[in-house]
């Protein structure tokens, strides 16, 4: 039966549980150098001769190379600041394969420095997980991710304005996650889900940005027709915020979604969801989200994708609470030749700030921030396992009147 998540190495495990800026969540998210899909994966390996044969045969190697010119690296809407970036990446993965259990590591390092400003810096991306599908009525995949990183800024940039100019700031992100598939019959299955996360923020001015976040889900998926799955559920997320307890929180939500094959070539998925969220501060909202998707293959060649999302979010680096965020786009593959795709896309990002400011202890009035952005890429596959990208965004900020270019040149491998 069709299922509303998709299982990998990357996991779930979403950063911020119950509810992550996009900004951040996409920043934390790095596209993985060997993609591996646990589905796709052999689940007996043969047995090795000895112990450099064991891992020789259960181990992949992947290796990668990035060049960016950043034209404005604090998105200052005067006197912008630009720089050159070179990244070396790595990534090593241990798979072992055993029947019906399948387990394993990844650990990605990318070092990169800033030639103008002088500054080098290395993140990590550690991963480890387990898998187990004895080909029945259930399914459980469980793992844990650790992510080191330095950023230059977190968040919307009229959050910042204390970071910029003050060099890498160190995160380290922590995440567990256990989620199991049961099938209850041939068109239903049941699928609880638990998330816990850790979010520190070594910055001297974190903004009171560190928090851990439970997240439990509970969702039931229904194959209505052959090309037709709705599910629902309910969500429950608590953020805990040690240096400032008024923005703890704790949040219900109703969510039903559907997956509906058009046609063979085309795809619409429906999330709605319903929230209720209270404070300690004894504030609460309730507030309506959804995200509409639609995809389209066009010819053998082409592929849109359309999306729009708005939703509210909790407020992590600012003192208001939360925000509302509206976040239509567009994107569109073209294969140029078999080894050769072009990619283009469109995007525009709305938030609405709303709530108490937990500074000031009193109703704040409502801020808006607006921001639109262009990209185009290309990707040419140059031998069996490795390719070049070249990928080109602007981006552009109505409310801090900020411009920003962004080129990146790679080439990735897999040894």
């Amino acid at each position: 039966m069709e299922k509303n998540f998709v299982k990998g190495i990357g996991l779930a495990l979403a950063l911020a549980g119950a509810g992550c800026p996009p900004s951040e969540a996409h920043a934390a998210e790095r596209q993985s150098l060997i993609p591996i899909e646990i589905d796709e994966l052999p689940r007996v390996a043969e047995r090795p001769v000895n112990l450099f044969d064991f891992f020789k045969e259960r181990t992949r190697w992947g290796v990668g190379f990035d060049e960016t010119f950043d034209s404005n690296v604090f998105l200052k809407d005067n006197d912008p600041q630009e720089d050159y970036i070179s990244t070396l990446e790595g990534q090593v993965i241990f798979l072992d394969p055993r029947g019906s259990v399948l387990y394993g590591i990844s650990h990605e390092i990318n070092a990169f420095r800033y030639h103008r400003k002088d500054l080098n810096a290395i993140d990590h991306d550690f991963r480890a997980f387990f898998d187990l599908d004895p080909g029945g009525r259930f399914q459980l995949l469980s793992g844990y991710k650790l992510i080191a990183s330095n950023q230059l800024l977190l968040g919307p940039e009229e959050i910042d304005i204390l970071r910029q100019n003050s060099g890498f700031q160190r995160v380290v992100d922590h995440a567990w996650e256990a989620r199991m598939e049961y099938a209850l019959n041939e068109t239903n299955a049941l699928i609880p889900q638990l998330v816990y996360t850790l979010h520190d923020d070594q910055a001297v001015n974190d903004g009171d940005s560190d928090r851990r976040i439970l997240t439990a889900i509970l969702d039931i998926d229904h194959d209505l027709r052959p090309n037709w799955t709705l599910f629902g559920g309910y969500e429950f997320g608590e953020g805990v915020f040690p240096t400032n307890k008024l923005k703890n929180s704790e949040g219900h939500t109703m969510r039903l979604g559907s997956h509906y094959e058009v046609t063979d070539v085309t795809d619409l998925d429906l999330v709605l969801k319903f929230t209720h969220r209270r404070w300690r501060t004894d504030q609460q909202s309730n507030d309506f989200g959804y995200q509409a998707t639609w995809k389209h293959q066009l010819g053998s060649r082409t592929q849109v994708d359309l999306r729009y999302t708005d939703e509210r979010i909790p407020s992590y680096t600012s003192t208001r609470l939360q925000f509302r965020s509206t976040r239509p786009s567009i994107g569109v593959l073209y294969e140029l030749t078999p080894l050769m795709k072009v990619s283009a896309g469109a995007n525009y990002e709305k938030q609405r700030s709303g709530g108490k400011d937990v500074l000031l202890g009193s109703a704040a009035s409502s801020t808006v921030s607006r921001r639109y952005g262009l990209n185009a890429g290309l990707i040419w596959q140059i031998r069996e396992k490795g390719h070049v990208t070249l990928d080109y965004s602007f981006s552009r900020s109505k409310s801090s009147d900020y411009t920003r270019h962004l080129w990146v040149l790679g080439f990735e491998t897999e040894l």
